[in-house]
C-alpha cells in the first residue's frame, strides 16, 4: 500500500510528459533508491539516483553497434562536443568550467557511447543539461572541425587529426592488440565485437563528414537515449528541463525515432572455419623489447545475459584463482620457480553474449631460431596471412617456450583440474572459495563508497544498451544491486561449485571452444609500423603534389582560425555566475590531529562511511642512497613475505581474511618506475570493515618489526 501510495504520489507531481516505468531499492548500496522515468512522446529514459554529497554525475548514453572499421561512432563522439545547432563553439566547455567542473567527457565502446560531466550542485545541472544535450542530439556538423578533429593530410603529407593521431598511438599496443585478436576469435568477422569501434588507420582516411552525419540522423535518437543522473537534486526540476532540452533539440532538428537501434538481433556465432586452428591466434605487437609477451583466453559464459548468478559467479571464482599472490593461478603461474607470467588479470566482460577472460601479463618470450619457426608457422595456418609482420627477430635463450604450440594451454588445463580436485578434496580450499563470495560482495560496496556515480553509471548501462536484445530478461534493477545473487551462491553445496568451474573454466579449454590469443612482441614490426608511415606520406606526396599539399595546409590553418572560440558579449551575459565554496553543501566530517602515546603523528578524519581506511607513512629521506634505492622492492616484498613465524602465503591469506583491501607502495598510489605524491615515503594502506579497524596496529608492527 504504501509502495503503491508513493508512486501516484510521485507521478502526480511530475511534469507533463515524464511517468515512472520502474523503481528499486539498492540494499547493498546503502539503500538507494533508483527510480526510472520514460518519456510519452520522445520515449526517452531518464534514470536518477540519490547519491549524498555535493557532486552530481550526468551522463547520456545511446546504444551504438559498428560493421566497419571506419570509426564513425568514436568520429560522432569527438564532433559533438564542437557546436550545436543553438549554441556556439567554447560555450559548452565555458559553461562546464564556471559549474566547478573539470568539463565535459565522453567514451566510446563497441556496443555503446556515452557523454559525462561532473558538476556540482543541481544550479549547475540545470545549467549544462540542456547545452549538453543540444551539442549530442543536435551538432553542427561541418567541415571544418571534420578536418582538425578527425582527419587530414598536412602540407608535409602526414596524416592527421585527433582522432587519427590517438588511435595511430594505440592501434598496435599490447592491450588493444590483445582486446581486439580475442574478441574477432569470439565472435568472429561478422560480429559487430569484431571491429575497432575507435576506427583503424588504414580506413579513417575513407571515412567522411556524410558518413558521420548519416550515422548520427540514423542512431542519436530520442527514443535512443537514456539520461542518467546521480546526486543530491530535484527529480522535477531535472526532468522539467529535460523536456525543454528535448524539445528544442527536435526543433533543431535532432531525430525522434532510431531507424538503426543496434543489438536487436542476436550476435552472429563464429563458424568453425573462421575459428580456424581450434580458437588459437597469434597476434604481434611493435617494441624494441622482446623479452615478454601476453596471453589472453576467454570463453561465453553459459545462459548469456540474462544469466546473472553465472556472472557473480565467475567473478567469484576469478577472484579465488587470482586476487592474492597465494591464490592457485598466481602460486602457478606467477610465483613459482620459472614464472610463466608477471601479473594475472582476468573479469566478466558485460557484452551483448558475456564472456569471462584471463590475461597473463609479462609471459617470458625467449625462443630459439627453431622454436620462433614453430611461432611464425602457427600464426600463418591460423591467420592464413603473409606475416610480413611476424616476431622472428634474433633470440639467444632456450628456456621458455610458452608461445608454441599449447604449452601454455595444456598448463593452465592441468591447473584448472587441480584446482578441481582441490575444492573437491580439501575443505580449506572450498572455505576459502566461499569467502571470495564475501569479498567479492564487500569489494561491490568498497567501489560503491569510493565512487557511487560511477559505480551507479557501470551498473545500469546494460539494462538499457541491451534491454532490445533477443532473449533478454532482466527487470530493472537487477544489474544494479548483486545482493540476491551472493545470497544466493552462498547456499551452494561443493558439487554446484565444481561443476560451475568445470563448465565454465575447464570444459571450455579442453574441447577448445575458448579462445586463446598469444600476443608476442616483435622489433620487425615496430620497424614495419615506422616503415608504413613513411610509406603513407610518401604516397600522399606523390598523389597531391607540392601545390596540392599546400592548398591543404592552408585549407586546415583557416580551419583551425575559423573555429577558435569567440564568445560576443551578448553570449557572454548569459554565463552563469563562477562555483563558490560557500555554496557547495559540505561533507560532515571532523578532523583531529594528535600524537599517540608513542609519539606518532595520528591524523583521523570522522566522516560517514562503511570502511575504514588507515595509511601509515614512513618516511626515508634521510636514508643513504645505498639503502634507499631498494625502497621500492622493500614496498612489493613487504606484505607478500614470511611474518611473524608465518610463511608469506599464509600472511597473504590473513591479510585478505581481515581487510578489504591492502597494499604498500611508494608515496600515493605509485606504480613500477613511476613515484607519483611523496616519492620520500614508504606507505602502507588498509581498508576494513569498522570491527577490524584496530588490527591494524598490530599488523604494522608486526611487518616492521618480524618480517624476514
Amino acid at each position: 500500500t504504501v509502495s503503491v501510495l508513493y508512486w501516484l504520489l510521485t507521478s502526480m507531481s511530475l511534469p507533463e510528459g515524464w511517468k515512472v516505468e520502474a523503481k528499486c531499492t539498492l540494499p547493498e548500496y546503502l539503500g538507494t533508491e533508483v527510480v526510472k522515468y520514460v518519456h510519452d512522446r520522445y520515449k526517452t529514459n531518464a534514470v536518477f539516483a540519490k547519491v549524498e554529497g555535493p557532486v552530481i554525475n550526468l551522463g547520456m548514453a545511446f546504444t551504438t553497434e559498428i560493421n566497419n572499421n571506419n570509426g564513425i561512432t568514436h568520429c560522432l563522439e569527438h564532433l559533438c562536443f564542437k557546436e550545436s545547432v543553438s549554441y556556439p563553439k567554447g560555450l559548452l566547455d565555458t559553461f562546464a568550467t564556471r559549474c566547478g567542473s573539470d568539463g565535459t567527457n565522453a567514451y566510446t565502446d563497441d556496443d555503446h557511447t556515452v557523454f559525462t560531466f561532473n558538476m556540482v550542485g543541481q544550479l549547475a545541472l540545470l545549467k549544462v543539461m540542456p547545452l549538453f544535450l543540444n551539442h549530442v542530439l543536435a551538432p553542427k556538423l561541418i567541415r571544418e572541425d571534420f578536418l582538425t578533429e578527425i582527419f587530414h593530410v598536412n602540407g608535409k603529407g602526414e596524416n592527421q587529426g585527433v582522432v587519427y593521431s590517438e588511435m595511430a598511438g594505440r592501434e598496435n599496443t599490447e592491450d588493444d592488440v590483445m582486446w581486439n585478436g580475442i574478441t574477432e576469435l569470439l565472435f568472429g568477422a561478422n560480429s559487430p565485437y569484431s571491429y575497432d569501434c575507435g576506427g583503424t588507420t588504414p580506413y579513417l582516411p575513407t571515412t567522411t563528414l556524410n558518413m558521420i552525419s548519416e550515422y548520427h540522423k540514423d542512431v542519436y535518437a530520442t527514443d535512443n537515449l537514456s539520461v542518467i543522473i546521480t546526486g543530491d537534486f530535484s527529480h522535477h526540476d531535472a526532468l522539467s528541463e529535460l523536456s525543454k532540452a528535448l524539445e528544442k533539440a527536435v526543433v533543431d532538428g535532432a531525430s525522434t525515432v532510431c531507424k538503426k537501434r543496434g543489438f536487436t538481433k542476436e550476435v552472429a556465432e563464429m563458424t568453425e572455419e573462421e575459428r580456424g586452428l581450434k580458437g588459437r591466434k597469434v597476434a604481434y605487437f611493435p617494441t624494441d623489447d622482446t623479452s615478454q609477451g601476453s596471453i589472453m583466453i576467454a570463453s561465453k559464459i553459459k545462459g548469456g545475459l540474462s544469466a546473472l548468478e553465472n556472472h557473480v559467479a565467475a567473478d567469484v571464482v576469478l577472484r579465488y584463482l587470482r586476487a592474492i599472490p597465494s591464490s592457485p593461478l598466481n602460486q602457478r603461474f606467477v610465483h613459482a620457480e620459472n614464472p610463466a607470467a608477471s601479473y594475472i588479470s582476468g573479469g566478466v566482460q558485460m557484452v551483448a553474449e558475456p564472456y569471462v577472460y584471463l590475461q597473463f601479463y609479462g609471459v617470458p618470450y625467449t625462443l630459439n631460431e627453431e622454436l620462433a619457426k614453430d611461432v611464425e608457422a602457427e600464426h600463418e595456418a591460423s591467420s592464413g596471412d603473409d606475416n610480413d609482420d611476424a616476431g622472428d627477430e634474433e633470440q639467444s635463450h632456450e628456456d621458455s617456450e610458452w608461445f608454441t604450440h599449447d604449452i601454455f594451454r595444456d598448463e593452465l588445463v592441468e591447473e584448472m583440474k587441480s584446482v578441481i580436485k582441490e575444492l573437491s578434496t580439501n575443505d580449506d580450499a572450498f572455505d576459502n572459495l566461499k569467502h571470495a563470495i564475501t569479498k567479492e560482495r564487500i569489494s561491490d560496496q568498497e567501489d560503491f563508497e569510493d565512487d557511487p556515480h560511477d559505480t551507479l553509471l557501470d551498473s545500469v548501462l546494460p539494462e538499457l544498451v541491451f534491454s532490445e536484445y533477443p532473449g533478454y530478461n532482466i527487470k530493472f534493477g537487477e544489474h544494479l544491486d548483486r545482493g540476491p545473487q551472493f545470497d544466493s551462491l552462498l547456499t551452494k553445496d561443493r558439487s554446484w561449485w565444481i561443476s560451475f568451474v568445470t563448465e565454465t573454466f575447464l570444459t571450455p579449454l579442453e574441447d577448445s571452444t575458448a579462445a586463446e590469443l598469444k600476443v608476442i612482441p616483435s622489433i620487425k614490426m615496430s620497424k614495419k609500423v615506422k616503415r608504413d608511415k613513411e610509406k603513407s606520406t610518401k604516397q600522399n606526396v606523390k598523389r597531391f603534389g607540392k601545390a596540392g599539399l599546400a592548398k591543404m595546409q592552408s585549407l586546415v590553418e583557416a580551419a583551425e582560425e575559423s573555429r577558435k572560440v569567440n564568445l560576443s558579449d551578448e553570449v557572454k551575459k548569459g554565463f552563469p555566475e563562477e562555483a563558490k565554496l560557500a555554496d557547495i553543501k559540505e561533507i560532515p566530517s571532523k578532523l583531529i590531529h594528535r600524537n599517540d602515546e608513542n609519539s606518532l603523528e595520528v591524523m583521523e578524519v570522522d566522516i560517514s562511511a562503511c570502511f575504514v581506511t588507515t595509511r601509515v607513512f614512513f618516511s626515508y629521506k634521510n636514508a643513504p642512497l645505498e639503502l634507499a634505492r631498494y625502497a621500492y622492492l622493500l614496498s612489493e616484498l613487504l606484505l607478500e613475505s614470511d611474518t611473524n613465524g608465518l610463511n608469506y602465503k599464509d600472511i597473504c591469506n590473513k591479510l585478505d581474511n581481515d581487510f578489504v583491501t591492502s597494499y604498500s607502495s611508494i608515496g600515493r598510489h605509485s606504480s613500477f618506475m613511476h613515484v607519483r605524491v611523496a616519492p620520500h615515503v614508504l606507505g602502507l594502506a588498509f581498508y576494513s570493515e569498522p570491527s577490524k579497524a584496530g588490527l591494524v596496529s598490530v599488523w604494522v608492527k608486526d611487518l616492521i618489526t618480524n618480517t624476514k
